[in-house]
């Protein structure tokens, strides 16, 4: 515990800082902390109280900081005295008091009395008394009061005879700070004073408990920044010949082989890789603190420590200007660092430290550890981590317990009895043996994630050897097609994480995050891509489940909801619309209904005894503090933290919607069931929506969920100009409370759908999310603008793009209330002057104005719908019935100027892409760098590479673009081919369509073996991605398995460009000479990618028009599009970007700061002409000498741009006016007297 009359907590908050580094305190008592009102300020990773008082001026007042890892909880007080009072865990309980009684104040014994009677023992009463007690010298009146209050029984002083405080004006010393505790708890304590006085006039204090446990234990972590993985490879390449020989698999080893492959992996990383020490968790030193700092600290010490030993004059004045510079020098320090910091964030600065800052500024830290809990049993307090653990480990199985279920379901399940295949069926594609492509392509695309059980995570896994990928791929095979499972894949480690703002009591408050193993992972996804592909191929899931599926999104469940709504409004009639929460859905889940339905839907074979098995003898164990709890069994539900189990979820519920019969209309995702049912009679809408709700409830019943009436919402939409009578719908016996608001997957829904609730709430979030782009955007030494305007992308703009095909149905008086977030944000990325023109900001950073980018998003969303065949949102845009969201989506598409071409080519998912036959591939050729190698040397390796291929058809592609078309051109071994494509096409789509020419060309040939040069690296990449959602791809993989069915093999070879291999520059030459042949061949093939490059193509040169038809904007004298500035700025440092940036904007402090203050226009000092920088750089001859000493010749300012900045800023430097065109105030004197 620190104990500390601080003296001003924001004058001397750098010296806490570094108390807190060095001490590391789990509670922190402050005196005098001057705030002001009833407001103080918080700690970051502590919880905060405060008493303050109410004056004109900030005086007294007082703080206790509380480690957010401890519970603590406030004690109302009833007393005159100045007091805070709080229950803290350390790990048992403890009553801790901080007060400050101020040197006029009348002390009695009575306010200390009452005082004490008020606090639970045991306690600590700490704080500055300001009275001297007879313990340490002669006592004055109000010592003399605390004398007779120390001589309670149950009362002990903690003090000893060091001095507490310094009085710099009488040069003496004094024991005024008081830690008075229960004397049962007396000998556990030790009371130190600092002697350092830093910057207050009072010693800190720091009180510390013998064996107090209060600080956790941290977990070791594997050290992947310093691995050696090339040690690694070679150590478990040896070992794996020590494992079992995978011919000699038996079932009943299953434990064992996996076992002992994950301990060899463990064994290996121990000495390549290491882990971190475990020890007590430590707050991690502040990033200010220097040697500077540590010698001014020491000089100070000294100096006063000196002083002390000889208190004369001279020593006491060296004191205090030693403080003094100690504290001017934490200061200083503080304030460069941050400064550093955000100056050296640029775009190579890896996202990870930007993200981990940006959540420091935002308060954000990861404390799992748990320092106390309540056991509800039997009303105690456990602070054990052991106890801990189990007493959650408790509370997370008693949420998948068989006691949630209704007694119903209980006595019904009995009768269920799931259904138990007669033999296995291997037959169907889904149970083929799993491919080392299948494992290669779900370990590429597996992000870093924190280890499970095994203590394997997947960076181990992707640097292992190729015979370690192999011997994992047999373990797979092995358990896919015997159908064991290994124990350990059957547990999972939880780590419980406080939920936001509750009681870290509780044990009901905490999350689970269940950390399940790598290698049960990377199965998982195997089987999970193909089980989605099986169950989406067989038309399984309604097509208004629109959760965690491939081409579907919230936005399409929103739309649907509103596009009813709107109906409504349009039939004159009312909506009512009803939010369901189901209790505990993932965790009920009943397992054999997921078996029953898979059986019935024709998942048999390996593929169900892998589920059946994955699903059987689930347990946790919770680590809190480093420590593991007990093993625990899960009865119900899906796994947490398993990659299948939202499939298996979606499973499970996906027939509820059967249940919804019209008129009434049903939308899931995932588990959010939203309802709706429309009717000029609401009475008689409500008894519709009534019946519906019961035979919801009678399905609930028989298979094991359970809906809450508490959390469910309901809200008629009606445009009446009086609110709707009150209507009562029941569920569960319990009424459904209504809601003015409705709020449905991140979006409110308002009475009459204007939208203007949710844009006021978002214009707020994005307020709040704002002051940190201004945190780091600082003219003078703030981080670049690339990296600020990818923040301002992800942390704005994403949640301004968010539902904004919904949203921009509002009035457009509404939608502008956002442009604000937009524009200041933008304005703040580059540093521009606060007068500075919104469309030149936005021409600078390269960012569409927010109008333009909703319209480019409803296209985008228009294409994607289209792309896919029976998507359920086509109904509502291209039905000729469609609603207002698909007349308004339709409207903003034919504006720009995009139709949907009839033959647009369409996501195919006809064949498995783990059947499809991959196309054979040779980048032999890519590990040659074209810079650095001659051309003569290339056309010797292709020689070389060629030679194998003998007796192959030669088949060359390649693909020119122009500003009219693309071409295509394919050249063999006997015939040459050309075509032409609309301008609109991609360079990527004419590459991939000339090898899809290529395919077809072979498929009417009667060779057999060919081999298909192109120089697209992208294209063959593409064509490497079974699971390529683009259709060209998709056609020519669905082709290469057709030919290869046939007996023809072909191989894709990936040759250099312009290297003078003869095939490839004829097709070369064949590709740009149907760019002016007016008889090529024209192709009709569109693709949606390219329709997307068409609409975006459309809205850039409206904005650009724009910008052309602009009137009296500085910038366009230097810039005639609009194309962003920032990837030039971003060489400069942020001061000199900015300030190139104001000179190119033309608004600066120089020139515009009259608008602020509301001035008249300053005018040149020299030729009274109006101060401009037009006029400045190019016009005035006060600074023709410095022109020519740079060799700055500007007849026009659009001149500027062909001088580099650094001459410019030279330039500037040189008449003067650097700093005036970013400072304020110091220039005004200067340029208005």
């Amino acid at each position: 515990i620190l104990q500390w009359n601080i003296r001003g907590f924001f004058s001397n908050l750098p010296e806490l800082q570094h108390l807190i580094t060095v001490y590391n305190p789990s509670v922190i008592c402050l005196q005098e902390t001057y705030f002001s009102d009833q407001k103080g300020h918080d700690l970051k990773g502590f919880t905060s109280y405060f008493k303050n008082r109410n004056s004109l001026y900030p005086n007294g007042g007082l703080a206790i900081y509380v480690d957010n890892t401890i519970h603590s909880t406030a004690i109302n007080l009833s007393t005159n005295l100045e007091a805070v009072a709080i229950n803290v865990h350390m790990p048992t309980k403890i009553c801790i008091c901080n007060l400050y009684i101020s040197s006029k104040y009348n002390l009695t014994l009575e306010d200390l009395n009452k005082l004490l009677q008020q606090l639970p023992r045991p306690f600590l009463l700490l704080g500055d008394f300001n009275c001297r007690i007879s313990n340490f010298g002669e006592p004055d009146s109000r010592g003399k009061v605390l004398d007779t209050f120390l001589e309670h029984s149950d009362i002990t002083l903690l003090n000893t005879s060091e001095p507490t405080h310094y009085d710099t004006r009488t040069n003496s010393f004094s024991n005024i700070d008081l830690t008075i505790c229960s004397a049962r708890q007396a000998a556990q304590y030790a009371w130190k004073i600092l002697d350092q006085l830093l910057g207050s006039d009072h010693f800190p204090i720091v009180i510390s408990k013998e064996n107090s446990g209060s600080k956790p234990s941290t977990v070791t972590r594997w050290k992947i920044k310093t691995a050696n993985w090339n040690q690694f490879a070679t150590e478990v390449a040896s070992g794996i010949h020590t494992l079992r020989d995978p011919n000699s698999f038996q079932v009943s080893e299953i434990n064992s082989i996996v076992n002992d492959f994950v301990s060899l992996v463990n064994r290996v990383a121990t000495d390549t890789v290491g882990k971190t020490k475990s020890g007590r968790y430590h707050r991690k030193l502040v990033p200010w603190w220097n040697d500077e700092c540590k010698n001014a600290i020491a000089a100070s010490k000294k100096a006063f420590n000196k002083y002390k030993r000889h208190p004369n004059e001279d020593n006491r004045m060296m004191f205090k200007k030693s403080r003094s510079h100690a504290r001017n020098v934490l200061n200083e320090s503080k304030l460069k660092s941050w400064q550093k910091f955000v100056t050296s964030i640029s775009s190579q600065t890896p996202i990870s430290v930007i993200w981990d800052k940006v959540r420091k500024i935002k308060g954000i830290y990861n404390h799992h550890q748990i320092t106390a809990l309540q056991d509800s049993q039997n009303n105690s307090t456990l602070s054990d981590s052991a106890k801990i653990g189990n007493r959650l480990a408790e509370t997370f199985c008693k949420a998948s317990s068989d006691d949630n279920y209704n007694y119903q379901f209980l006595s019904l399940r009995e009768d269920l009895i799931s259904y138990i295949p007669t033999q296995d069926h291997n037959s169907s594609y889904i149970n083929n043996k799993i491919t080392l492509w299948e494992l290669q392509h779900v370990l590429n695309n597996s992000k870093n994630s924190s280890p499970g059980p095994d203590e394997i995570p997947n960076m181990f896994i992707k640097n292992l050897p190729p015979n370690a990928i192999n011997y994992i791929l047999q373990i797979f095979n092995f358990i896919w097609s015997k159908h064991c499972f290994p124990s350990l894949w059957q547990h999972a480690t939880v780590v419980p994480v406080l939920k936001p703002n509750k009681n870290k009591l509780d044990p009901n408050n905490y999350r689970p995050i269940s950390l399940t193993c790598t290698m049960c992972k990377l199965i998982e996804k195997i089987i999970n891509h193909r089980l989605r592909w099986f169950l989406e191929n067989s038309n399984f899931f309604s097509k208004y489940q629109f959760g965690f599926r491939k081409n579907r999104s919230t936005v399409d469940h929103l739309i649907h909801c509103s596009s009813d709504i709107y109906k409504t409004f349009e039939n004159k009639q009312d909506a009512l619309a009803i939010s369901l929460d189901i209790e505990k859905a993932y965790d009920m889940v009943w397992r054999p209904r997921i078996l029953n339905i898979l059986l019935s839907t024709g998942v048999n074979g390996n593929m169900y005894m892998f589920i059946k098995n994955f699903l059987k003898k689930r347990s946790i164990r919770v680590r809190a503090n480093g420590v593991l709890s007990d093993v625990y069994q899960i009865e119900n539900g899906v796994p947490q933290g398993s990659v299948i189990s939202v499939t298996l979820f979606l499973v499970a519920i996906n027939d509820i919607l059967k249940q919804i019969q019209n008129p009434v209309k049903g939308y899931l995702f995932a588990d959010d069931l939203t309802i709706l049912c429309a009717g000029k009679n609401l009475s008689l809408t409500s008894r519709v929506v009534q019946s519906t709700l019961n035979q919801i409830e009678e399905w609930a019943l028989t298979n094991g969920f359970k809906f809450s009436p508490h959390k469910s919402q309901k809200m008629v939409f009606s445009k009446r100009k009086n609110p709707p009578p009150h209507i009562s719908i029941f569920l569960n016996g319990s009424e459904i409370p209504t809601v003015n608001r409705l709020k449905i997957l991140g979006l409110i829904f308002d009475r009459k759908l204007s939208w203007i609730p949710y844009l006021k709430t978002l214009k707020q979030n994005s307020l709040f999310k704002l002051n940190i782009i201004k945190c780091l955007s600082h003219s003078t030494w703030g981080s670049d603008a690339k990296t600020l305007l990818n923040l301002y992308q992800a942390l704005i703009r994403s949640r301004l793009d968010y539902g904004c095909i919904l949203y921009s149905l509002a009035k457009p008086l509404h939608l502008k209330m956002l442009d604000p977030i937009h524009n200041t944000g933008l304005r703040w990325t580059l540093g521009a002057f606060p007068t500075s023109p919104v469309t030149s900001i936005l021409s600078e950073t390269g960012e569409w104005s927010l109008d333009y980018r909703r319209n480019l998003l409803i296209c985008r969303y228009a294409i994607k719908v289209s792309s896919i065949s029976d998507h359920p949102a086509g109904e509502i845009i291209f039905s000729s019935r469609s609603s207002i969201p698909g007349r308004h989506i339709l409207n903003i598409l034919a504006s720009s100027g995009t139709t949907i071409p009839p033959n647009l080519l369409k996501k195919a998912f006809d064949t498995p892409p783990w059947v499809r036959n991959s196309v054979q591939c040779d980048l032999k050729l890519k590990i040659f760098k074209k810079d650095s190698v001659p051309s003569s040397a290339f056309q010797q390796l292709f020689r070389e590479a060629i030679i194998k291929y003998q007796g192959f058809t030669h088949i060359y592609t390649d693909a020119s673009k122009s500003h009219d078309a693309v071409g295509i051109g394919l050249f063999s071994n006997k015939s040459s081919y050309s075509y032409k494509l609309p301008h609109i096409y991609s360079i990527f789509t004419g590459e991939l369509i000339a090898i899809l020419k290529a395919f077809q060309l072979v498929e009417t040939s009667d060779n057999q073996r060919y081999i298909i040069m192109t120089d697209s690296l992208s294209s063959i990449q593409a064509i490497q991605d079974r699971f390529s959602d683009n259709p060209l791809v998709q056609k020519i993989q669905i082709l290469n398995s057709t030919l290869f069915r046939s007996g023809k093999l072909i191989k894709l070879m990936w040759i250099p460009s312009h290297m003078d291999i003869d095939g490839n520059e004829r097709a070369d030459k064949l590709a740009k000479l149907s760019l002016q042949n007016c008889q090529s061949p024209q192709l009709t093939i569109k693709t949606p990618s390219d329709l997307l490059i068409q609409n975006k193509k459309f809205w850039l040169d409206n904005w650009n028009r724009n910008w052309t038809n602009l009137q009296n904007n500085k910038l366009k004298q230097i810039k005639t599009e609009n194309r962003p500035f920032i990837s030039t700025a971003s060489t400069l440092s942020r001061k000199e970007a900015t300030v190139i940036t104001r000179l190119r904007i033309g608004h600066t402090r120089l020139t515009h700061s009259y608008l602020l203050m509301g001035l008249d226009q300053p005018t040149c000092t020299s030729c009274e002409d109006p101060k401009t920088i037009e006029h400045l750089l190019v016009k005035c001859p006060k600074y023709t000498a410095a022109r020519k000493k740079y060799k700055i010749f500007l007849t026009a300012l659009q001149d500027l741009t062909t001088h580099p900045p650094s001459t410019v800023i030279a330039f500037l430097k040189e008449i003067d006016i650097y700093n005036d065109i970013n400072s304020f105030w110091p220039y005004i004197t200067k340029f208005y007297l």
